[in-house]
């Protein structure tokens, strides 16, 4: 067997591992109902997980500070084993609730997690809507992000995204590592004058 088969035979068992032994993350979407009092919105927020188990860690939802009046934002309700934080807007970043679980249980395909809940007044004319969000596992990778999704409002399931794990990159890496061994070898040669 000569350098190119040897090297082509390893790229494609190597690609081969990197097919079946690869974990890519599953997507979680958040979705919402909303009630809403004069200028006061109330969501409703809850963890619907589209693909398989994961164990998730925390949720992040975003409140733009141009839309909503940042000093109204507040929780009004989480479940057991659940605590929120309130983080205020800066300068390019929106004002964000972060909801992060004491002792993470894995959430099975198509189960739905509820019983999160937030308070906040619109400003001007700005009306109440999905709101961007950031579901992360307990390794802190993104199992899903987007914009929330109310609830039974007849919008289609998100597909699930694929997020490299670092098993992902470790494989990426041993194949560029293999290829750089056994790529064929230039020799120069150089004259003595």
């Amino acid at each position: 067997m000569n350098y190119k088969q040897l090297h082509l035979s390893f790229t494609f068992i190597l690609l081969i591992n990197l097919a079946i032994f690869c974990n890519t993350a599953q997507a979680i979407q958040v979705q919402y109902q909303l009630t809403s009092q004069n200028s006061v919105t109330n969501y409703a927020f809850s963890l619907f997980n589209n693909g398989n188990a994961a164990n998730v860690q925390a949720f992040t939802v975003d409140f733009n500070p141009t839309n909503f009046n940042e000093a109204t934002l507040a929780t009004t309700a989480t479940p057991t084993g659940w605590i929120a934080t309130k983080f205020p807007s800066g300068p390019g970043f929106p004002a964000t609730l972060d909801f992060y679980s004491t002792n993470p249980t894995p959430i099975s395909a198509n189960q739905t997690v509820t019983g999160f809940a937030a308070r906040v007044a619109q400003l001007g004319n700005a009306t109440p809507g999905a709101v961007p969000y950031v579901v992360y596992a307990t390794t802190f990778a993104a199992l899903g992000q987007g914009a929330a999704a109310p609830v039974g409002g007849g919008v289609a399931p998100v597909a699930p995204i694929t997020v490299p794990t670092l098993h992902t990159w470790a494989l990426l890496l041993l194949i560029g590592l293999m290829w750089f061994v056994t790529r064929p070898k230039i020799v120069v040669f150089s004259k003595r004058l």
